[in-house]
């Protein structure tokens, strides 16, 4: 699934980065939002008219476009059926913890989180001998996110790997077309499917129970390597 696109002010269009992955164990999910409704994707199309350098007959021919597709453009991830994401472990020795501390807040927070992740079929509830802890993280002027501790997981997980994009690369393909079109995933990792053993492995713990994630989690050692793979391949 794509996201519907707004305009966004105008700043810093790129930023390059000599390390080029975030500490992978330590990235929380994305916040999850209710589907657009019909207001929601009147002004996504309003947008398009106003915003854009287009002719008025680009315009209707976009729109139209659009409204053809539209089921294509929404909040909540697909799931492709092209790829299953796979680890292997150097040892199948059970890793458990503990979940943290967290106050009555925090609890109520991470609840109404996992809670929408079931609803879409993000996580289930369910047992496993493999539990990493779920934590939240708060960072001032910005909305709290779940986090999905996987540091003891990714030590003993086997590396794979794969050429990530070089992006001053990708900027000279592009540098001589007139049209470019850019495409955003809504939730990108989350319609990638897991298979039953990375279910087993990725299963999270709270202080109200143990899920299992089905979609591919953020934090996961390969998880970067194996999402651009599958990108390339389309």
């Amino acid at each position: 699934m794509l996201k519907p696109y707004h305009q966004r002010a105008e700043n810093i269009n790129l930023l390059y980065l000599e390390d080029n992955l975030k500490l992978e164990d330590e990235e929380d999910m994305p916040n999850l939002e209710l589907d657009h409704d019909a207001s929601e994707w009147s002004k996504f199309i309003s947008d398009i008219k106003q915003n854009s350098k287009l002719s008025q007959l680009q315009r209707v021919k976009l729109e139209e476009l659009l409204c053809k597709y539209s089921n294509t453009f929404s909040n909540n991830p697909g799931r492709t059926d092209l790829a299953e994401h796979d680890i292997e472990l150097e040892s199948d020795r059970p890793i458990v913890a503990k979940p943290y501390r967290m106050s009555p807040r925090q609890t109520g927070i991470l609840k109404t989180e996992v809670k929408k992740m079931i609803e879409l079929k993000i996580v289930e509830p369910g047992e496993s001998d493999f539990t990493s802890p779920l934590i939240l993280v708060e960072v001032p002027g910005k909305d709290a996110r779940p986090c999905i501790d996987y540091r003891r997981l990714n030590k003993v997980t086997r590396a794979q790997y794969f050429p990530l994009p070089n992006i001053e690369e990708l900027i000279e393909k592009v540098s001589a077309a007139k049209y470019i079109s850019v495409l955003d995933l809504t939730r990108g990792y989350w319609q990638i499917p897991l298979s039953p053993r990375v279910q087993r492995y990725a299963a999270f713990v709270t202080t109200f129970g143990t899920f299992r994630p089905l979609r591919l989690p953020f934090g996961l050692k390969n998880a970067p390597y194996y999402f651009s793979r599958l990108m390339a391949n389309l």
